[in-house]
């Protein structure tokens, strides 16, 4: 759940504290009815609040994923972000089910070359 609850923290506290943006790999956009409470509501003010809109939020996502079901629970807590973020990023793998590993690392440095690296 570490992804996840910082994912759940980002939503909820990216406006009031100006955060910078948010990478991770992360199954899902967490929501109350997945036991985040106050997420949904933190989520819809971050879809309609232009300017943290605009920075950064990539999540990586496994479509084969055995515990977080993509077409069930990730791609619909996804959609809303699509094309309403102009930060928003989505990276989808598939051939390790949850199990990651390096592949996080990728993304990581994915984020780092782009908004760290030279600024």
């Amino acid at each position: 759940q570490g992804c996840t609850a910082a994912l759940d923290i980002y939503l909820r506290e990216a406006m009031d504290l100006g955060l910078g943006g948010f990478v991770g790999s992360v199954g899902f956009i967490p929501g109350d009815r997945h036991g985040f409470t106050g997420a949904s509501d933190a989520f819809k003010r971050l879809l309609v609040n232009e300017t943290q809109g605009a920075r950064p939020l990539w999540l990586q996502c496994a479509t084969d994923d055995q515990w977080v079901p993509w077409e069930r629970l990730a791609q619909p807590s996804v959609q809303p972000a699509i094309g309403k973020l102009k930060g928003f990023g989505i990276r989808c793998l598939k051939g390790r089910g949850h199990i990651i590993d390096d592949w996080e690392g990728h993304i990581l440095n994915d984020f780092a070359r782009e908004y760290v690296v030279g600024h």
